[in-house]
């Protein structure tokens, strides 16, 4: 019996999602109070659920992680391998900054935890 061997394409987007899950499961319970904290959801899922997403008010270059404390709003996208920000993501984090707020680019858990601490929002 002869076995089909399957090779799973790691794309860009499946190291950022498994980046991700693992920043989540590091950050959760580090979170200091009072600090809320989401991830948002806006790539994959097809072009069916992109259509519904824009029609319901998505914009491009909004980060996939997202903190507000103590008045403030922190913003990080993350970045696998040679992953950069797009336009969108640049025009967004332009415009974040220019209202005294934060967003950034990281590659790794421990780029954001060391954001965390920077920004204060870890225990």
């Amino acid at each position: 019996m002869h076995m089909k061997k399957t090779v799973k394409k790691i794309t860009a987007r499946s190291l950022e999602r498994s980046l991700q899950i693992k920043v989540a499961s590091t950050i959760d319970d580090r979170i200091k109070a009072g600090c809320i904290w989401t991830a948002f959801p806006a790539g994959g899922g097809g072009k069916i659920r992109g259509v519904f997403l824009k029609r319901m008010g998505l914009k491009r270059g909004w980060a996939d992680l997202q903190f507000i404390f103590a008045g403030n709003f922190f913003a990080i996208e993350l970045k696998a391998g040679s992953g950069r920000l797009s336009r969108e993501q640049r025009h967004v984090q332009s415009a974040i900054r220019e209202q005294g707020f934060f967003y950034e680019s990281a590659r790794s858990v421990d780029e954001v935890v060391s954001l965390l601490e920077t920004w204060g929002l870890l225990k």
